[in-house]
């Protein structure tokens, strides 16, 4: 599998632009300028996903453990050490969606929707795309949890048993401005 960054995208970018099919990219990379160029023009849709930031620091660092737990010490991810390394992370990845958001014409997707109802966000996407495809068929393969790539836990609400009230409430004191925006979706 190719690493999907930024640098690839431009790379890329002519060839996408061949595709008569819908190519699906999942990333956390920047917006590239040819990206932006071709979500303005309408030629690309972009599906952003949403989370409550006490469980997106939650989940970043289990995902530095498992780097780290895997010998991969280098990546940006297993650098995280500690709460407040998560916490500057988790704001890096909102600077970048938020660069991302402020192209427009993003379609959003709640992080508990995806977890707790995927039938109704694979059927919406389709939907978006205009494509006919059973939810059903799509969520088989990944029954088996070993099929994703990098699935750390998949539930909603784990800061409410996992952090303290104080780290609660440091977290939504770092992220004002993603709380107001996604609160408007």
């Amino acid at each position: 599998m190719a690493r999907m960054n930024s640098t690839f995208f431009e790379q890329h970018v002519d060839f996408l632009d061949t595709r008569n099919d819908h190519v699906l990219v999942k990333t956390h990379g920047y917006l590239t300028q040819a990206l932006e160029h071709r979500l303005a023009e309408n030629k690309v849709k972009v599906f952003a996903t949403y989370r409550d930031p006490r469980d997106v620091v939650l989940s970043v660092l289990d995902a530095a453990q498992v780097q780290r737990d895997q010998g991969n010490t280098k990546t940006r991810i297993a650098k995280v050490q500690s709460f407040e390394d998560a916490l500057n992370f988790v704001r890096q990845d909102y600077d970048r969606f938020f660069k991302w958001a402020e192209v427009g014409q993003l379609h959003y997707i709640s992080f508990d929707d995806l977890a707790l109802n995927p039938e109704s966000v694979i059927s919406r996407v389709c939907n978006e795309l205009s494509i006919s495809v059973k939810p059903g068929v799509v969520l088989e393969k990944f029954k088996d949890k070993q099929n994703i790539r990098r699935f750390n836990k998949g539930k909603p609400d784990r800061y409410k048993s996992e952090l303290s009230t104080d780290e609660q409430a440091l977290v939504l004191s770092r992220f004002p401005d993603y709380q107001e925006f996604v609160s408007s979706l």
